[in-house]
C-alpha cells in the first residue's frame, strides 16, 4: 500500500461543516482504490482513531479489535453513517467507543439500531467522558440496558469518567489542596455513583442481554481524571452469578485520558 490520504491541516478539513463533506468521500474513495490496486492487509489486529478519520481510511480488511473516539458532528444522521461505515468496512469483534455527554443520546441510538451492532458485535467497551452539564449514572445504564437488549454481544465494559475539574483553573497555589478536596468532595461522578446501585446495574445487564456473560462497570472522578480511580463491579458468569468488585485502573503513561 502507498500512502493514506488524511488531511490534518489546521484549515478546518475535519471540522463539522458540510462543505467539507466532499473532501472527506475523496479521500475514503481514493484510500479504498489504493488498497484494491495495491494490496491491503488481509487481518488487522488493531484499529485507534476518531470515527472520522477511521471512515475516510476505507480499510477493506478484516480489524479485530477497533478502538475509536467519537468525532463530534452538528449533524446526528452522519454520525450514524460515519460508524456504520467503519463496522461494515473492518468487520471488528469488538468495538471499543469512547465519547462524550453531549453525545449520549445518539450513542444509545446507533447501539440499539447500527445492525452491525446489533447482529454481529461479541465485545464491546464504552467509555463516557463527563467534562458538562448533569450526569444521572442509573438513568444512563438503564437506557444502555434497554439498547442493547436485542444484541448478541457476550461481553461489556462499561466506563464512567469525570473530566469537569481539567475545565477549572486552581485559584492560587496556596489554596491547591483545600480547593482539590472540595472539588473531590462535589465531584458530580461520585455524586451519582453513590446514588446508584451499580452491583443492581450489573445484574439487571445479565438479565436483559440474552447472550451477555461479562461485564464490568467502572468509574472515575475529576479528582484523577487520568485513571478509574473508583474501581467498579463485574460479573463473569464463567466463575458464577456473584457481582465481584475490581480494583481501580491507572491508564498508562502517554496515554489519552479521553480514549
Amino acid at each position: 500500500m502507498s500512502y493514506f490520504m488524511v488531511d490534518y491541516s489546521g484549515e478546518g478539513p475535519w471540522a463539522s461543516k458540510d462543505e467539507n463533506v466532499s473532501t472527506w468521500e475523496h479521500f475514503r474513495e481514493a484510500n479504498r482504490r489504493d488498497q484494491l490496486v495495491n494490496g491491503s492487509w488481509d487481518t488487522l489486529d488493531t484499529l485507534i482513531s476518531n470515527s472520522l478519520v477511521a471512515c475516510t481510511f476505507g480499510l477493506i480488511c478484516h480489524v479485530r479489535r477497533v478502538h475509536l473516539l467519537l468525532q463530534f458532528d452538528t449533524m446526528n444522521r452522519r454520525v450514524v453513517m460515519t460508524l456504520a461505515a467503519v463496522l461494515r468496512d473492518t468487520r471488528p469483534h469488538c468495538l471499543r467507543l469512547a465519547f462524550y455527554r453531549i453525545d449520549i443520546d445518539i450513542v444509545l441510538h446507533m447501539l440499539e439500531h447500527v445492525l452491525y451492532v446489533r447482529d454481529y458485535l461479541s465485545d464491546l467497551e464504552l467509555r463516557l467522558n463527563i467534562s458538562e452539564g448533569s450526569f444521572n449514572a442509573k438513568q444512563y445504564l438503564d437506557d444502555l440496558a434497554h439498547a442493547l437488549r436485542l444484541s448478541k454481544i457476550t461481553s461489556l465494559r462499561i466506563e464512567l469518567v469525570c473530566f469537569r475539574e481539567q475545565f477549572v483553573s486552581v485559584p492560587t497555589e496556596c489554596r491547591k489542596r483545600c480547593w482539590q478536596e472540595f472539588r473531590r468532595d462535589y465531584c458530580i461522578m461520585e455524586d451519582t455513583i453513590r446514588a446508584t446501585d451499580i452491583r443492581k446495574s450489573a445484574e439487571h445487564f445479565i438479565a436483559t442481554l440474552p447472550d451477555l456473560g461479562y461485564i464490568e462497570i467502572m468509574w472515575g472522578s475529576c479528582y484523577m481524571p487520568f485513571g478509574l480511580d473508583g474501581g467498579g463491579v463485574g460479573i463473569n458468569l464463567d466463575v458464577g452469578p456473584e457481582v465481584l468488585d475490581i480494583p481501580a485502573e491507572d491508564h498508562p503513561d502517554e496515554w489519552d485520558a479521553t480514549w
